[in-house]
């Protein structure tokens, strides 16, 4: 693994943006994205490979996205920001929940492995295509 995590800076708000257009079907703006960059972590290599964002409530957290460059899947790019999150956030969470698209299974997998079990359902709560969330925690 030769990239790195760290905490975001506004400067990489840009990237954020960007990819979040190209994962996702109703992505946040960047002006939103700057508003909240203490939440995030990125993952770097010679360049802004993907990230993760979390909301934290006094001990509860919740992962918005996680995201990862499309040709830099497959490298444990998102097992890393996850685990950094998590790691990040022992002793200080009672747990992290999350939504996920019912199909998508390699999210799913990936969140399972780690620990995280569905203890939800939110019907329809996706939008283009409309599609059912499987809501998934993880206790610490």
């Amino acid at each position: 693994m030769s990239f790195t995590v760290r905490p975001a800076s506004i400067a990489d708000a840009p990237f954020i943006a960007a990819l979040e257009g190209s994962c996702f079907s109703l992505p946040r703006l960047q002006p939103q994205i700057e508003r909240e960059i203490e939440n995030f972590l990125v993952a770097e290599e010679d360049s802004l490979l993907g990230y993760i964002d979390a909301a934290i409530v006094l001990d509860e957290g919740y992962i918005g996205n996680l995201a990862v460059r499309e040709r830099e899947r497959g490298r444990g790019i998102g097992r890393a920001l996850l685990r950094s999150l998590m790691e990040r956030n022992r002793g200080k969470l009672v747990f992290l929940t999350l939504e996920v698209r019912a199909s998508n299974a390699p999210a799913i997998a990936l969140y399972e492995s780690e620990g995280f079990q569905q203890v939800g359902l939110r019907r329809g709560m996706y939008e283009k295509p409309k599609e059912d969330a499987l809501l998934l925690k993880y206790e610490y």
